[in-house]
């Protein structure tokens, strides 16, 4: 991930490169492209997020009882992120793209 600080080891001046943080590493390990909130309001709405999935997710998962992986990841796509969606997502006042 993007680093905030402009502290430079030797290695990374040398590289033209700051070493990424663990998540940064993994998203790099794996070919992705992170994308960062730039503003104010696209960072609450991630924080928003990360409380809700570190949060009700989590109480959700104990709730019913799932012990393994496999179990958590079908209840996540066929129930959590549908219920997540259809309580919190609002339709657009306009059609019209921007």
């Amino acid at each position: 991930m993007h680093r905030n600080d402009n502290n430079w080891a030797i290695e990374e001046q040398l590289a033209g490169e700051q070493e990424p943080t663990q998540v940064g590493g993994a998203l790099k390990s794996l070919g992705i492209t992170p994308i960062f909130a730039l503003t104010p309001q696209a960072k609450g709405r991630l924080e928003r997020l990360f409380g809700v999935l570190q949060d009700r997710l989590i109480a959700e998962i104990e709730l019913w009882e799932i012990k393994k992986s496999s179990e958590a990841n079908i209840f996540l796509k066929e129930l959590f992120i549908k219920d997540y969606n259809h309580r919190f997502s609002l339709k657009p006042e306009t059609a019209q793209r921007a």
